[in-house]
């Protein structure tokens, strides 16, 4: 999602057993006041340690320890020796995010099928260029192995932050200390967290290989503009999807900048659920003193919500750009053809991507 839509999903429930509980309410980061969906837009776009991708590590202890070095970078960061303090860097990316956030919320209030997407369309969202000198180059570094927001990876790196904001809730419920930790850090660490979760509501993060193609390029970056591609053109065109709800349900999911089209509203709708979800299963877990996760067969809600990457469905009239089944990397034949259902191996190590690449991507202009 782009960060006006993590606002937005993020903003569109409220904080139960918070002094404030309307979905508005602000939550103390950097001694500024924050909006829970502010955090989610932050999360892993603006803040994070570059190069060490939370679902990368070896076993939940350690994707904790990275979840937790991540939070750490927008909660508690370090005074750089050159550039600007760290609640100036906040405040300056917090702005460029607001005005994305005003342009899209009419879309977002009553849908059309492009109403959302022209937004973005007419340069109305956050640029690159911006958020790259807003935050010192951070954010184009943690572009560069942004792992977390995909697939499966999505949903390990969610679960580790998850878990961390339910752990968090529990002690504030059972010791109370005065420097210990308090519902609203467990309401920052889970908004955190539910970046990720937000992400698998976007159809561009659910199929994408996207550390097989960073890993397979021989030249710099060129995995990753083809990881790319899919990411759009999947979030375009969308991608048929299911979740894990009872028996669950199925439907079309688009992705980043079409999030509030009236064509995703199921999409928008289920991602909203699972937010508020999300940060029931932190307050209940706070008014009881317990763990869920500590119980045998626990499954969280809010991750039952979520398109389960694991089970994309297959959608003859719109072909994967890419594919790794079997160990084994494939690009369509035809790149400009969505149902083209032939499949050509890519090298081993492939250096370079088609320039042939012509769907368009963007609305139509405005009228």
């Amino acid at each position: 999602m782009e960060s006006g839509e993590h606002v937005i999903i993020g903003d569109s429930s409220s904080l139960p057993g918070m002094p404030d509980q309307s979905p508005t309410a602000t939550l103390r980061v950097q001694n500024q006041d924050l909006t829970y969906g502010h955090i989610v837009a932050l999360a892993g776009d603006y803040y994070g340690v570059a190069s060490v991708p939370i679902c990368l590590g070896a076993t939940d202890a350690d994707r904790r320890r990275r979840f937790m070095d991540a939070l750490a970078t927008l909660v508690a960061p370090s005074m750089p020796t050159l550039g600007p303090p760290p609640d100036v860097i906040l405040h300056s990316v917090v702005g460029l995010i607001n005005r994305e956030v005003e342009a899209l919320q009419p879309a977002a209030d009553k849908p059309t099928p492009t109403g959302g997407s022209q937004i973005y369309a007419d340069g109305k969202g956050v640029q690159n260029g911006e958020a790259s000198a807003a935050t010192q180059l951070m954010y184009p570094a943690l572009a560069r192995m942004n792992f977390d927001h995909f697939g499966r990876h999505a949903v390990a790196t969610y679960l580790a932050g998850h878990r961390y904001a339910i752990e968090l809730a529990v002690l504030a419920a059972k010791y109370k200390l005065p420097s210990g930790p308090t519902l609203e850090d467990a309401y920052i660490a889970n908004a955190f967290a539910d970046h990720f979760l937000t992400d698998l509501f976007s159809a561009g993060h659910l199929r994408t290989p996207r550390v097989e193609l960073h890993d397979a390029s021989a030249i710099i970056a060129t995995g990753d503009f083809a990881a790319k591609l899919m990411h759009d053109e999947d979030s375009w065109y969308g991608i048929n999807v299911v979740n894990n709800v009872d028996k669950g349900n199925a439907w079309l999911l688009y992705g980043d900048r079409r999030i509030f089209d009236s064509d995703n509203r199921i999409g928008a709708g289920l991602a909203r659920q699972a937010v508020e979800a999300s940060k029931q299963e932190v307050f209940d877990a706070f008014r009881a003193g317990v763990n869920p996760f500590d119980a045998k067969g626990f499954q969280s809600k809010a991750l039952a919500l979520a398109p389960d990457p694991s089970r994309i469905p297959a959608n003859p009239q719109h072909q994967p750009l890419y594919n790794h089944m079997s160990g084994q990397l494939t690009v369509r034949k035809n790149y400009n053809d969505l149902r083209c259902s032939q499949f050509t191996t890519l090298p081993a190590s492939f250096s370079a991507v088609s320039n042939d690449y012509k769907l368009p991507l963007a609305p139509p202009p405005s009228r």
